[in-house]
């Protein structure tokens, strides 16, 4: 609309201008000139930027159609949100607006030579074609499926760096507050999932009013009308409505989830499409090999992360706002679970995956992470003998299990190691 709305305004303006100077010679030593030699040529290009834009419009939804059918449906917002697919489409559409208009403008009788409505329109038909050319490039190139997971994966990776270290997290609150009990419970205000919540607006209500939230949801979870989203405990008895409209406004419900702070979403959209790789109807095994790299890539990021810090606390060390915490493992059976499940009569994916378990044995630092990926291990051998009837395949992805397994043992000793990025509070609420 941003486009069309300026080829308007470039249509009425240079016309203006050619008002104003009738007699100005073409700019260009191939233009037209005069209304004879004018209209033929803007009604040539109205034609044809209206079937261009048709045309791009087919081949859009052609696209569409297909990384729904592939990659998945969820992944189709990646498409729409194109910068080079709206650019061509809003561009086309605005030269044919603007030839229209200036058409409209081109009198038979007039002596005018409208060279600087012509300049532009050869000028933008030009950088059209070149558009044109660029759109066909990326629409080939958007829907192979390698494109595709690198940037999944590179959007869950920005996921999990935009969460705070495990090392830059301050230790629990050592302050003690005293006895509180519950002053009010805030309902959620309408189905849907949590997408974001304002840690500074919470953390601030509840210190004004000597409050302590407590977040019963965490980014990505599903809200339903009417269930407890977050609980306040204090001093002086129940909470006035105020306040508890103020919580609920802290929090962003919508109808769908969004990688933003929800790293569980960033790995399901990878996990999506090796779901999809690995169907009968597709079978394509090294597209699912792509998704476990990226994965272990996410994975291993997240090692080292708060998902996200529980407890937070006023200049005093008073806590004041707690949400559920993840845990490392958790984002480990989400990524590579369904993967294994899916991929157990396909031998290579799962000798990618004994050596992806390689990889996050080596980078886990903490027990409860070298546990996750221990119990993941410990998981293969029993899908090998489920899915893999080749009796020397199936012994030599065990032989791989096992190393692996004892490379696992290795990393890391049992007792040691502070939690970082691994042992939270549990389970998200209602994740399983």
């Amino acid at each position: 609309m941003l486009l069309i709305g300026l080829a308007i305004l470039l249509a009425f303006a240079s016309l203006a201008l050619d008002a104003l100077l009738p007699r100005m010679p073409p700019l260009l030593p191939f233009a037209p000139g005069g209304p004879e030699g004018a209209r033929p040529v803007l009604s040539t290009v109205a034609a044809s930027m209206i079937t261009v834009a048709g045309l791009v419009f087919s081949l859009t939804l052609v696209i569409l159609s297909v990384a729904a059918q592939q990659l998945g449906p969820r992944l189709i917002p990646l498409f729409m949100a194109d910068r080079l697919f709206q650019t061509a489409i809003g561009s086309f559409l605005a030269l044919f607006v603007y030839a229209l208009l200036v058409l409209r403008g081109v009198r038979s009788e007039s002596e005018a030579i409208h060279a600087i409505s012509l300049t532009l329109l050869l000028v933008a038909t030009l950088a059209n074609v070149f558009l044109l050319v660029a759109y066909i490039h990326r629409a080939a190139a958007s829907i192979q499926a390698d494109s595709v997971v690198a940037r999944l994966g590179r959007e869950a990776l920005a996921t999990i760096e935009a969460l705070p270290r495990a090392e830059d997290h301050p230790a629990e609150p050592a302050t003690q507050d005293g006895p509180r009990t519950p002053v009010g419970t805030v309902a959620c205000p309408a189905s849907g999932y949590l997408q974001a919540i304002d840690t500074g607006c919470l953390l601030d209500l509840a210190c004004r009013h000597d409050l302590r939230i407590v977040l019963n949801l965490h980014p990505g979870a599903s809200a339903i009308e009417g269930t407890p989203l977050a609980e306040l405990h204090g001093r002086d008895g129940p909470v006035d409505d105020g306040i508890l409209s103020a919580v609920a406004g802290a929090v962003a419900l919508g109808a769908k989830r969004t990688d933003t702070r929800d790293p569980v979403y960033a790995l399901q959209g990878l996990a999506e499409i090796a779901l999809r790789a690995l169907s009968p109807g597709i079978n394509d095994p090294f597209t699912a090999i792509a998704c476990l790299d990226w994965l272990t890539a996410v994975l291993v990021a997240a090692t080292g992360r708060q998902l996200p810090p529980e407890r937070l606390a006023d200049e005093a060390g008073i806590p004041r706002l707690e949400r559920p915490g993840l845990e490392w493992g958790f984002l480990l059976e989400r990524a590579l679970a369904d993967v294994r499940h899916a991929a157990r009569d396909q031998p290579r994916v799962l000798a990618h995956l004994a050596d992806r378990l390689a990889v996050l044995a080596g980078a886990v630092r903490t027990p409860d992470q070298r546990r996750a990926v221990e119990r993941e291990t410990a998981a293969l051998p029993a899908t090998l003998r489920a899915g893999v009837p080749d009796e020397l395949t199936r012994r030599q992805l065990e032989e791989r299990t096992g190393r692996v397994a004892a490379a696992v043992a290795a990393r890391l000793p049992e007792g040691t190691g502070k939690g970082a990025g691994g042992s939270m509070h549990g389970q998200p609420a209602g994740a399983r």
